[in-house]
């Protein structure tokens, strides 16, 4: 047969092909230009590698794990892949604005975003969720301080113009075991630096004496004399008379010296005098006068004579005292008692009349043993043209303390005083007697 009988044979037409070719392979047809249809899943080879099928399977699988960062979409600077569009949709590019708005708040049980903190160079982040500024404990100026890891404030203790300021003291408790404490003392409307021991006592811090003039009397234990520093001894009414220290009472155990009237008389004075005035209350001229004056002292003999009489404190005299009511004593400012009164009282007085008496009260009654009552007399007057006058009483004995100030019917400026104590009988003969324990007087000049 011809190559032409053979074709129509086989019902290829002419223009089909121009003849037969040899046997197609996979290299000598090109699947792209050269094939077309749909190919049949048996022919489909298994698939190894990151892509996988199983033979005969037209299904591909792309394996878990294999899909590393450079097969991803490639993603601009600063982006994060997620999603803020609503409902489910494609990966999106997220700024850090936008990834920020999907993420929580952090809470007092879980981490998370700080909040905005709304500017500001106080404030900081506090657990409740919030920015704030620091909160200060207490009032303008006081010390803060750790209590218990919380922030807290030194009532007593404060800056004033970068300067450590001890205020008044209103806690006087013994301080704990191995320590002191520095405080702030008011007395008589003066406040001095002073420590608190772990006795309970306060104690003045003294100023060196190169720049102060004080006045000190201190009686010696079983001495005669008294010790004397910055004026001249004091003139005995009656006899000076040593002590004998005993443990019966604070009385007894004090160092002081007695001054005594022995013999039994209707107008026996006994007591001490002051031979030189020295200080005033305020000042003729800005800047001088004033004093601060603090005295130690108690009833000896004749207490229980229901008339006896007591002052002590400063006059504007050196005389010696007459059995007379104190009271009635000009130009003056003392602590005391007439006969007729059942407290003691302070009594202050210009250059006529009688004084202003301060009835104490109850606290204060006028003792009747002898040696038994101890007192403490503190007196302060601020320098310069405005006078005033601030005292404090305290008994000793039962701590019971008592104070004023007097701004009116006071000693003039131009009044000097002197310090002075006395005890008389008021008129029923008896023995007589008043204890010095201490005297300071700071003419503050």
């Amino acid at each position: 047969l011809t190559p032409v009988q053979v074709k129509t044979m086989l019902a290829i037409t002419t223009g089909d092909v121009s003849g037969l070719g040899a046997l197609a392979t996979a290299a000598s047809v090109n699947l792209t230009t050269q094939a077309t249809g749909v190919l049949q899943a048996a022919q489909e080879p298994a698939h190894i590698g990151d892509v996988t099928n199983a033979a005969g399977s037209l299904a591909l699988t792309i394996a878990a794990n294999v899909v590393g960062n450079t097969k991803l979409a490639q993603v601009a600077t600063a982006r994060i892949k997620g999603r803020t569009t609503a409902g489910t949709g494609n990966v999106e590019d997220l700024t850090g604005t936008q990834t920020t708005a999907l993420l929580d708040t952090f809470t007092s049980a879980a981490k998370g975003l700080v909040p905005a903190s709304g500017g500001g160079t106080t404030p900081f982040l506090r657990a409740d969720v919030s920015f704030a500024a620091p909160a200060a404990a207490g009032s303008t100026a006081q010390v803060q301080f750790n209590d218990a890891r919380v922030v807290a404030a030194a009532s007593e203790v404060l800056v004033e113009n970068n300067q450590l300021r001890l205020a008044n003291a209103v806690s006087l408790t013994a301080p704990a075991a191995g320590g002191v404490r520095l405080v702030g003392r008011a007395e008589a409307g003066r406040t001095l630096p002073a420590f608190l021991a772990q006795d309970g006592v306060v104690r003045d811090l003294y100023a060196a004496l190169a720049r102060t003039t004080p006045v000190i009397w201190k009686g010696q234990a079983g001495g005669s004399a008294l010790a004397v520093f910055g004026a001249g001894t004091p003139t005995a009414v009656g006899t000076a008379t040593s002590a004998t220290l005993a443990t019966t009472n604070l009385f007894t155990m004090s160092p002081r010296l007695e001054y005594l009237v022995t013999v039994a008389a209707a107008t026996a004075v006994a007591g001490f005098r002051g031979t030189t005035p020295m200080v005033a209350v305020g000042g003729t001229a800005a800047g001088i006068g004033g004093f601060h004056f603090v005295g130690r002292w108690g009833p000896a003999t004749g207490v229980a004579t229901t008339t006896c009489r007591a002052f002590f404190g400063m006059a504007n005299t050196t005389a010696t005292p007459t059995d007379a009511e104190p009271s009635t004593t000009v130009s003056c400012a003392g602590m005391g008692w007439d006969a007729a009164d059942a407290n003691v009282q302070m009594m202050i007085n210009d250059a006529t009349g009688t004084c202003t008496k301060v009835d104490l009260g109850a606290a204060f009654p006028v003792p009747t043993t002898d040696r038994t009552a101890v007192y403490e007399l503190a007196l302060f007057s601020p320098r310069g043209l405005t006078q005033s006058l601030s005292w404090m009483v305290t008994d000793l004995v039962s701590g019971a303390t008592a104070n004023g100030t007097a701004i009116t019917d006071l000693p003039t400026a131009a009044s000097l005083l002197a310090p002075r104590g006395w005890m008389s009988v008021g008129g029923t003969s008896s023995v007589i007697g008043l204890s010095l324990k201490s005297l300071y007087l700071d003419p503050m000049v």
